[in-house]
């Protein structure tokens, strides 16, 4: 419907009804039937939509709803002048439901502390435990916007977003061998706050952009019974450490942390040969310091001995994260296109490196050698260039060459490894309905050293790295190891009508791992496959496709 109202032009509709269900999935099958919305046997206002402007469209006002009062409700707030300014609010519900028909013996005595009756229950009890309500988790997302467009060639924006996450989730508490599965409590906060402006003139383009994410977490731990024993038993001694049965077990729910990246996009139309250079960087800082639990709460593993003392509170965690990316295309000659292209990512952890004494695993059994936390830091370098030619109207050729280079971290077997490829693909239209593909990339990765007990040095101490542990010196990681590739790919587009497309795709591939005599030593594979799209009307589309792979 459509008035005036004071000047105003005023629009809008609505959606209402019911729901009535004939036969309603099984509690069993509810939970999938219902798994990321809200099927109420209820009357419920589907949408609502508000509309305020003026008659020449300057300044306008919109609000829109769907759902309301269910679980997976939304709702949103426009306003602003054109070309100018807007704000808007956005709030919405997503849920996730796990099960309807779960059972669990455990009491939740407090948030994240589940508690068996006594005496333990033997384990036929379990499957007879009483039924739980709905397991599932909701997120409720605020979000607030505002957008300034000062001049035609720049624009502001800035956006900030609250996602509040509560609920329960299936989590496994390991005892050893022995696992009971209680509920990890979800109660988080996400915050996440974006600046950006953003300039573009005629022959270049500049934008500028810095968001600060901020999780917390309202609880630290889960605690949950052994199912297998009451008391915490006597430890017992050994030549690694020793053993006690604990009567309750701890794990760490993930901590508070913060993030802050920094990006910068640009592009520029040089004046030679029709060139175009774009290049975007980002730097990221991830922080995290939440204090460290202690190793157990087994009182007779933590007497045992000063193995699992502390070596400082938190972690001072320190990870960041460098990317560039740079882009060129060129076309000197009207037939032929030249591009390159070169990636940097380099992925720096500069947490703490924390040696612990003595480890305790599963609050069951002590380990009294010296452990060294990771730190699995590395730079990927990414380069391509490739021209290409149209031969004739219907025919082009491209010629290639790139180039991948990973330096890791000394907890890698493989400090240094360079990969270089060629590629030559043919294409062929020669009809508005045909268009044909064929690809061939060789390529072939060498490496400068296999160090197969890269990681036990350093995940212990150096006086005890001597120890026999570790890999093969004759295993060959396959992400590691030096290969020898050839790969083939064809790809044909068939639109016989407007309405229809089909695509057939054939690929083969053969891995060589030259230097491998355990681990993956070959592999050749080839998958066949047919993509169809069928669009009978304007607004209807139906898609399949099939894609058959074998590897040997």
């Amino acid at each position: 419907a459509q008035t005036q109202v004071f000047g105003l032009n005023v629009e809008g509709d609505i959606e209402a009804g019911g729901r009535i269900y004939g036969e309603k999935p099984s509690q069993k099958r509810d939970a999938k039937f219902e798994e990321y919305r809200d099927l109420p046997e209820l009357p419920y206002l589907g949408q609502f939509r508000l509309r305020l402007f003026t008659p020449d469209e300057g300044y306008s006002s919109e609000f829109l709803g769907s759902k309301w009062g269910q679980q997976d409700q939304e709702f949103s707030l426009r306003t602003g002048r054109l070309g100018l300014w807007e704000f808007g609010f956005d709030w919405d519900q997503t849920r996730h439901i796990f099960s309807t028909n779960a059972r669990m013996l455990a009491t939740e005595s407090a948030r994240g502390v589940f508690t068996l009756p006594a005496p333990r229950p033997a384990g036929a009890a379990y499957n007879t435990a009483r039924e739980l309500d709905e397991i599932s988790t909701r997120w409720d997302t605020a979000r607030i916007l505002f957008r300034l467009t000062p001049t035609p060639d720049l624009e502001l924006k800035a956006q900030y977003t609250r996602i509040n996450k509560e609920g329960d989730r299936p989590m496994g508490v390991p005892f050893g061998f022995n696992v009971i599965e209680v509920l990890e409590p979800i109660e988080q906060t996400v915050h996440e706050t974006r600046l950006q402006a953003a300039i573009a003139r005629e022959q270049w383009q500049l934008q500028v952009g810095y968001t600060f994410s901020l999780f917390q977490n309202s609880l630290s731990s889960l605690t949950a019974d052994n199912p297998s024993s009451a008391v915490n038993t006597a430890f017992v001694a050994s030549a690694t450490g020793g053993a006690s049965t604990p009567a309750a077990g701890r794990l760490s729910l993930p901590p508070d942390n913060m993030a802050h990246t920094f990006s910068l996009a640009g592009g520029v139309n040089l004046p030679w040969w029709r060139t175009r250079v774009t290049s975007n960087l980002s730097y990221s800082l991830w922080l995290q310091n939440d204090d460290f639990l202690p190793h157990t709460i087994n009182p007779n593993i933590a007497a045992a001995g000063p193995d699992l003392a502390l070596p400082q509170t938190s972690l001072n965690g320190n990870l960041q994260i460098f990317l560039l990316n740079l882009n060129a295309t060129s076309r000197p000659l009207p037939p032929l296109t030249l591009s390159a292209k070169y990636r940097l990512y380099d992925y720096m952890d500069l947490s703490d490196v924390i040696i612990f004494p003595g480890i305790a695993e599963t609050d069951s059994s002590l380990v009294s050698e010296a452990h060294k936390a990771g730190r699995w830091s590395y730079i990927r370098h990414n380069a391509d260039v490739d021209g290409r030619w149209r031969i004739v109207q219907p025919v082009a050729l491209t010629l290639g060459a790139g180039w991948e280079r990973w330096d890791r971290s000394d907890h890698r077997e493989v400090p240094e490894s360079d990969e270089v490829f060629g590629k030559a693909a043919l294409d062929l239209t020669p009809w508005d309905w045909l268009l044909a593909k064929l690809k061939y990339m060789p390529s072939f990765r060498r490496i400068n050293l296999y160090n197969s007990r890269a990681h036990a040095l350093h995940t212990t101490t150096e006086e005890d790295a001597v120890s026999p542990q570790g890999q093969s010196f004759q295993l060959r990681k396959f992400d590691e190891g030096e290969r020898n590739r050839q790969r083939i790919d064809l790809l044909v587009q068939l639109m016989p009508t407007d309405t229809l497309t089909a695509t057939p795709t054939v690929g083969w591939r053969y891995d060589d791992y030259i230097r491998s005599t355990l681990g993956l030593q070959e592999e050749a594979s080839w998958s066949a496959g047919m993509d169809l799209n069928w669009a009978p009307v304007e607004r209807v589309s139906i898609f399949g496709g099939y894609v058959h792979e074998s590897i040997l």
